[in-house]
């Protein structure tokens, strides 16, 4: 039968594995926030180039409307 010193040590023994474990589970849910918010940045910056790409390519149609126009009016071409 084993004696209360170790019992003790068998009790705190365990709850340093409780503790450890939980500090494991805290430190992958902070990566994997992290691992998400990072995910995010990135399709925003995505988003933000996908953005500037259509508005230049908006930017160069409307250019080469400008461009018809004038020549269709001054009837050069």
């Amino acid at each position: 039968m084993p004696t209360i010193r170790c019992k003790e040590k068998i009790r705190n023994r365990l709850f340093m594995k409780k503790l450890w474990e939980r500090g494991k589970r805290e430190e992958i849910a902070k990566k994997n926030l992290r691992m998400q918010e990072s995910e995010e940045k990135i399709e925003k910056k995505i988003e933000k180039l996908e953005n500037k790409k259509m508005l230049s390519e908006e930017e160069k149609f409307r250019i080469q409307n400008k461009i018809l126009d004038w020549f269709e009016k001054h009837g050069q071409m």
